[in-house]
């Protein structure tokens, strides 16, 4: 299904008297010119002016139906719907996503800090969007979460009920937030496996492994030397056996790692010990590697959008307009990744005016 027959799904708030536009026509209109380069309410605007022409004849419109104005895409931000949007997203990410092997998928959640009310007390509320997220695909699904309504543990939880059949052999990654029992229940009824950090929020659990680790002979073990990005950073990977009480209270629980990480970071002296439970039979190389790939979702969609999008801390606030935003941000960096872009900013300098390439996304 086309992201433009998803947009058309979602219901209209608006009185019939005074709509000069349809709803998705506004959405096709936003997204099509947020992914030309023309991010804000004025761009927007901007973005009809300059391509009326290809624009009309596109969505069929008349010549005398003038296109949206900038208070127009202003207030269709404000009013829109967050939770609309994301089921757009989610139907459009799954049903155009490629052919993909095996993977590791983080599932992490990010707070959108200019929704944040209540300041620091026990009446605080903002929002943060739950994804799951590949390097390569982009997100492939989005969940929003409201601090006052719910958890992220439950959330994320909730993603994994509703998440669409993947391709078998996927592993889903979560902090050490998200080790909890029904966490990995969770994941077993999706048929896929679990790697989760594993920290002192989990006292018992904690204590069950380190005491195994310090008695335990490592089934494999593997070190690792890291210079780059100007750190000096010593990893050692060391598996062991997991007990049968750790199995009983983590369903299929096949593997129970230790990463020891020391060295200098950021000209600083470091030393780290965290523990990992997975129920895939990893050896030491490969979750290794596995460990690290989690950090995608940090640095190559969470990073992304607070640098380069400025998510944070937007120009444009007041009603669901943040949130709203922060979905088309998950639209550009999915399209970059899908695209095979090195980076973001170089998908979106392609794009740039590119009215004929962009709209392609959409049919």
């Amino acid at each position: 299904m086309s992201l433009i027959t998803q947009l058309k799904q979602i219901s209209d708030p608006r009185h019939l008297r005074g709509r000069r536009h349809d709803l998705w026509v506004i959405l096709f209109l936003s997204l099509l010119g947020f992914l030309c380069g023309y991010s804000g309410y004025r761009p927007l605007a901007s973005f009809c002016r300059n391509h009326e022409p290809s624009l009309r004849l596109l969505l069929a419109l008349p010549d005398d139906q003038p296109l949206p104005s900038y208070s127009t895409f202003r207030r269709h931000f404000l009013q829109t719907s967050p939770y609309a949007l994301i089921s757009s997203f989610n139907h459009w990410a799954m049903a155009t996503l490629p052919a993909f092997s095996p993977a590791l998928l983080p599932i992490d959640g990010k707070s959108i800090r200019a929704t944040s009310t209540g300041g620091n007390r026990e009446n605080q509320n903002f929002v943060s969007l739950v994804s799951l997220y590949s390097e390569q695909l982009g997100v492939i699904q989005i969940r929003m979460m409201e601090n006052k309504k719910a958890s992220e543990i439950h959330v994320a939880q909730a993603l994994l009920a509703q998440l669409p059949a993947l391709p078998p052999g996927q592993c889903f990654s979560f902090d050490a937030l998200h080790t909890q029992t029904a966490t990995a229940i969770a994941v077993n009824e999706t048929g896929q496996d679990y790697l989760m950090a594993l920290k002192k929020n989990q006292l018992a659990s904690h204590t069950e492994v380190e005491t195994l680790s310090q008695t335990q002979v490592p089934t494999s073990q593997v070190k690792e030397q890291d210079d780059s990005h100007g750190r000096q950073v010593h990893r050692t990977v060391e598996l062991f056996e997991p007990t049968p009480a750790l199995r009983l209270k983590f369903p299929n629980l096949a593997s129970v790692a230790r990463v020891q990480r020391t060295g200098l970071r950021l000209q600083k002296q470091f030393s780290e010990t965290v523990y990992y439970l997975s129920s895939r039979p990893w050896q030491a190389a490969d979750l290794l590697k596995a460990t690290k790939e989690h950090w995608t979702i940090e640095n190559k969609l969470h990073w992304v959008k607070d640098v380069l999008f400025n998510e944070d801390d937007p120009a444009r606030r007041g009603g669901h307009a943040p949130v709203n935003w922060a979905i088309f941000n998950s639209f550009a960096i999915t399209l970059a990744r899908r695209g095979g872009y090195r980076t973001v900013p170089d998908a979106l300098r392609a794009w740039a005016n590119m009215l004929d390439k962009v709209y392609l996304f959409f049919v």
